[in-house]
């Protein structure tokens, strides 16, 4: 017998109770769960016995929940045991804010006492309640491998963004909207013990993965509309221990991943981002003070130990789709994964919606192409989209230079510029290339031309030049004339007598290299 329950039951050996007649309601946590305790399959919170329906009994895509104030919570319920249900047997639904750092029961249900309360607080545990009464639901009568689907109404939570003000000081260079999505636990009472049942504190996914009449469902959305951000609360106890967190993408079709289409950032408090082991950490780059671009579809995120007394721990998702980059499907799916030496690993599935009217290209231009080397500016111009943007331009390291739709800059080498365009209510970006070339000197004009007795060659040179050359060549290639140029003049005049009329080439020479030629016809 066992009491832990609140009330005495009687049990027997694993032996004797597969081969006894038995009663058992599964709610599988994968496809592959057959009822085996504890589930040998990793806990990822997407089973596929909890959806969301409409109102005709439809199930809701990822894209479309936004639309849903409230729709039907589907469980399906499998009498996996060898004799039939007495028609007595209870559901309970719960829901919670998503987060790895999630534990039964205080994550699903309010706290009942002052107690419970400073506890949540202190680790800063999601939040949820009870769907159903607290008597639970009526299953109804299952005979052995019967299933049926149960549905309950639901009103969906609203509180995407009742947090962002209470996060805020936090983060030093976040500016954006996050969404702390919702999951749904449902759990049977078929008067089997259901291990943790009592406890305050147990993970989540533990409950779960020990349990086969419990099963967890992450609902969130990582982005729609303009919420394209998703964060946690990280208590200090979960990242000890060599603690990492992994974003791994799953391919769609066996071919497309998120990354073909958008930029995923890790976003880090800045408690959290002064934690972070950049050397031991894979497939990441620094953005800025919050965000880590995963460069990586298996980008892994490696803490050093976390002060437990000192410090906020907040980490999350951030995905900037590319507007012009249209996929064939909108939907992709990341897990993010916890793991920590001695615990269950904590996998969250998240699905990033594409908007797929969203759509802009930007385009870059340069007032000049090529230009002398420290005596020549260039105006860099973008295209404006009609939304609400902002103008980022790069130099070819993708270092930022400067803001606004244009910009001036005087480049001392080769430079391809780049404009990114992002709008501000989505996240969605666009980037435009414009390449300008450096050189230490060019032809700035012939005059006259077609020329009879002399042209006036200018001409413009970069201050460290110490041998130029102008020189008149035929349309063979041989130089008919070659004058030296003055470093500190910007003009010369050469004779053309002696030259038969025809086509020729004026070439600027400098330390033996043509750096830049122009046409010239002689009458």
């Amino acid at each position: 017998m066992d009491n832990r329950s609140g009330t005495w039951q009687i049990y027997v050996s694993p032996i004797n109770y597969t081969t006894s007649p038995h009663l058992d309601l599964l709610i599988r946590d994968d496809e592959n769960d057959n009822g085996t305790e504890p589930n040998p399959n990793p806990i990822r919170w997407n089973t596929p016995d909890i959806q969301l329906v409409d109102y005709s009994f439809n199930p809701i895509p990822n894209s479309q929940l936004q639309n849903y104030p409230s729709c039907y919570i589907a469980v399906k319920i499998k009498n996996i045991g060898t004799v039939a249900s007495t028609g007595t047997e209870k559901l309970h639904l719960h829901w919670s804010k998503s987060s790895l750092n999630s534990v039964w029961a205080l994550s699903w249900r309010p706290p009942t006492t002052i107690a419970e309360r400073k506890l949540i607080v202190l680790l800063g545990l999601p939040e949820g309640e009870e769907i159903t009464a607290a008597q639970g639901l009526n299953i109804g009568k299952l005979e052995p491998q019967q299933e049926k689907t149960i549905y309950y109404p639901w009103n969906l939570p609203n509180y995407a963004n009742q947090y962002n003000d209470a996060i805020a000081p936090y983060f030093s260079s976040l500016k954006v909207k996050f969404n702390w999505g919702f999951a749904l636990l449902a759990r049977v009472d078929d008067g089997n013990y259901t291990d943790g049942l009592n406890e305050k504190t147990l993970a989540t996914t533990t409950f779960a993965k020990n349990s086969n009449n419990v099963a967890v469902s992450n609902g969130s959305l990582l982005l729609f509309s303009n919420d394209y951000s998703n964060l946690m609360y990280l208590d200090a106890s979960d990242l000890q221990n060599n603690a990492s967190i992994g974003f791994n993408q799953i391919l769609v079709n066996d071919q497309y991943k998120l990354s073909d289409f958008a930029e995923v950032y890790a976003l880090l408090s800045n408690d959290l981002m002064a934690k972070l082991n950049k050397t031991q950490s894979k497939g990441i780059k620094i953005a800025d003070s919050n965000r880590v671009l995963l460069a990586s579809e298996n980008s892994e995120l490696v803490f050093n130990s976390l002060d437990r007394e000192n410090g906020v721990y907040f980490i999350g998702t951030e995905v900037n789709f590319i507007s012009d980059k249209m996929p064939e499907l909108n939907e992709f799916n990341l897990d993010f994964t916890l793991k920590t030496d001695g615990a269950d690993v904590e996998t969250m599935r998240y699905t990033a919606v594409r908007d797929a009217d969203v759509y802009f290209k930007a385009h870059a231009e340069a007032s000049k192409t090529k230009i002398v080397r420290g005596k020549e500016d260039v105006t860099l111009t973008s295209n404006t989209i009609p939304d609400e943007a902002t103008y980022t331009w790069l130099d070819g390291g993708k270092n930022t230079i400067g803001d606004g739709n244009q910009l001036t800059v005087s480049p001392a080498v080769n430079q391809t510029f780049t404009v990114e365009i992002q709008k501000e209510d989505d996240g969605f970006k666009s980037y435009g290339e414009v390449g300008v070339i450096v050189v230490d000197g060019v032809i700035k004009s012939l005059s006259p031309n077609p020329a009879q007795n002399n042209v006036t060659v200018n001409y413009l040179l970069a201050d460290d030049v110490a041998n130029a050359t102008i020189q008149i060549a035929n349309i063979f290639g041989n130089v008919q004339v070659s004058l030296p140029l003055s470093t500190t003049q910007e003009q010369q005049d050469i004779s053309l007598l002696g030259l038969v009329s025809g086509n020729y080439v004026v070439q600027l020479v400098i330390n033996g290299f043509v750096v830049d030629s122009q046409s010239l016809i002689i009458k």
